[in-house]
């Protein structure tokens, strides 16, 4: 990049006041020489001009988001080109907020670690980011971190001091987050680290039926394992016959109604029965019906077990309420005869 052509990067960052102009052009040109030049109108820009603050001191978050669209790993190898990690170092070294937040209320800790960006977050957190820090929502860096299920972020943040019960403003917390990742590996981290199984947020879910919802049955059988509390609809949604056994043993109700809605796994006012049917497990409904359980209990859009087993297109979930006397005559919601007619 030539010098006319910096000088005029400069002039256009100090009348726009925005500091995404520079350096979108310098990083895409890979001129780490241009960029470090660039760096020193920083703070002149920053004192002078009460407007401009705000831009320079989310530039950091900005450089942070961009890294993984703007720059490749691949482009770091590329001789005089700046990676993401350098282009943090230099904003760092030009007196960059390492705490600044942007309009969404984020950090570029928090960025970096829901891109999963293990070396700039421990850059960061060694230029003293917070760690603790939320964003507009109050989500934390280790929300961020647990939500796409990055176990070595994690495990830094948590070793740094990020507090593994923190909340959102919806109540969520970071294992919530973590339940709805694909690694185990960071729940397992965020359970021995002392975040609590039993927690729920503000719709009442805890992080078992959050893992649920998010089709993550490993992660649901590990919670169930550390001793998640769950409801029998929750046992019968995820199939565990072997528990929802023990459940009824211990005295749950095999037909009370679910008082909550959890996704698209069962509705309030569905019976143990009906979530089984709904879900197509078969081995669960034998065990609801040898254990009394009511198989033709409608719900409350007046649907029954059979009704939901054929609409599931389940014929093992629907033979099972058939052998405990299901009514395959039933007329409520629908026929299961018809039902079954139209997806043949």
């Amino acid at each position: 990049m030539t010098r006319a052509r910096t000088r005029l990067f400069k002039q256009v960052c100090c009348c726009c006041r925005c500091c995404s102009c520079f350096l979108c052009h310098a990083r895409l040109s890979n001129d780490c020489v241009t960029v470090s030049s660039l760096f020193p109108c920083l703070p002149t820009a920053t004192r002078s001009d009460r407007c401009a603050r705000p831009f320079f001191q989310t530039m950091l978050v900005f450089a942070v988001a961009v890294i993984a669209v703007l720059l490749p790993p691949s482009l770091s190898q590329t001789t005089n080109s700046l990676d993401g990690h350098e282009a943090v170092a230099l904003l760092l070294d030009a007196g960059a907020n390492v705490n600044a937040v942007d309009y969404t209320g984020a950090t570029a800790l928090s960025v970096a670690a829901g891109q999963g960006l293990y070396d700039v977050v421990d850059l960061l957190v060694q230029a003293g980011a917070n760690v603790s820090l939320g964003n507009a929502n109050k989500a934390t860096p280790l929300h961020a971190a647990a939500r796409v299920g990055n176990a070595r972020i994690v495990s830094l943040l948590i070793g740094k001091g990020a507090d593994v019960n923190a909340v959102d403003s919806n109540g969520n917390t970071v294992l919530m987050s973590g339940a709805q990742s694909n690694s185990t590996q960071t729940v397992a981290l965020l359970v021995a680290a002392g975040a609590s199984v039993s927690s729920v947020n503000k719709n009442g879910w805890s992080a078992l039926q959050v893992a649920m919802a998010a089709s993550r049955p490993q992660i649901a059988a590990y919670l169930l394992s550390r001793n998640a509390p769950a409801t029998l609809h929750d046992l019968c949604a995820i199939g565990n016959a072997t528990a929802v056994r023990i459940a009824v043993q211990n005295g749950a109700d095999v037909n009370a109604p679910a008082t909550m809605s959890l996704s698209f796994l069962y509705t309030e006012g569905d019976s143990p029965v009906y979530v089984a049917a709904s879900n197509g497990f078969a081995d669960v409904i034998d065990v609801l019906a040898r254990h009394g359980a009511n198989v033709n209990q409608t719900n409350a859009l007046g649907s029954s077990p059979v009704l939901a087993a054929v609409d599931r297109h389940s014929l093992a979930a629907t033979m099972a309420l058939i052998r405990a006397g299901a009514n395959v005559n039933a007329v409520h919601a629908g026929v299961p005869l018809i039902e079954a007619t139209w997806w043949a």
